[in-house]
């Protein structure tokens, strides 16, 4: 009985592209969004800072390699929470870093320095 249940077990565990076998298997992240600067490749790193958004390992470093960025926490995209609200705003698609108390809204970094700029908001992600 012990060998059927190792031979289901590794039945379960085996790699189907190179037959390996994994003692902690895991899915590929094909769900992974694209960079937000460069829209081509897979994003890597989701920004912890303010901007929110998540870029290549490439991109990350063009981004934030000076000013005010370069503060920004570095994490991976499978560490992003799931539950990340989205800007309300026509036409965006950005997270809604910010509620808006006035418009009651959800909001971007971008909508706040601009649209919502003297509007009382609050953040709704982050630390």
């Amino acid at each position: 009985m012990v060998s059927n249940f190792t031979a289901l077990v590794e039945d379960v565990i085996t790699c189907p592209f190179c037959q390996k076998h994994f003692d902690q298997p895991h899915c590929p992240d094909s769900n992974a969004p694209p960079c937000y600067r460069c829209e081509t490749k897979k994003a890597e790193h989701w920004c912890d800072g303010d901007c929110k958004h998540c870029f290549c390992s490439q991109c990350w470093n063009i981004v934030h390699e000076l000013g005010q960025y370069k503060t920004h926490t570095k994490r991976f995209v499978k560490d992003r929470p799931f539950d990340i609200p989205k800007c309300q705003e026509p036409d965006h698609c950005d997270d809604g870093t910010y509620r808006c108390e006035q418009c009651n809204r959800n909001i971007c970094n971008s909508c706040q320095q601009l649209k919502h700029k003297d509007h009382r908001v609050e953040l709704v992600i982050g630390e």
